[in-house]
């Protein structure tokens, strides 16, 4: 429960948004393989519900891709003082690298 409320408050305040996105992605994950199994054995006819946490995992990994948290956020603050750990936080949007 502390790691989803610092992954909730990370997310909120778009802090450290390129760890949050991969490490997000990977507690799913693990929640997904682990305490859901998967979702399997596909005993039923017609079952096909995946679970939560499987979107959760694509979401947080599209988040990522589309380096989401570099405008409105924390991150575009840390982003100058985190010096060699900048890749951390969301890249620079274009209008501020240039």
């Amino acid at each position: 429960m502390t790691v989803e409320t610092l992954i909730a408050a990370a997310l909120i305040l778009g802090a450290f948004s390129n760890v949050v996105f991969i490490g997000s992605a990977v507690f799913s994950f693990g929640i997904w393989s682990t305490a859901e199994h998967f979702h399997m054995p596909w005993t039923r006819p017609g079952m096909t519900d995946l679970g939560a946490s499987i979107g959760y995992v694509i979401a947080s990994l599209a988040l990522f891709c589309a380096a989401a948290g570099s405008t409105w956020s924390v991150d575009r603050v840390l982003r100058r003082r985190l010096g060699r750990y900048a890749w951390m936080a969301s890249p620079a949007p274009r209008s501020e690298a240039a």
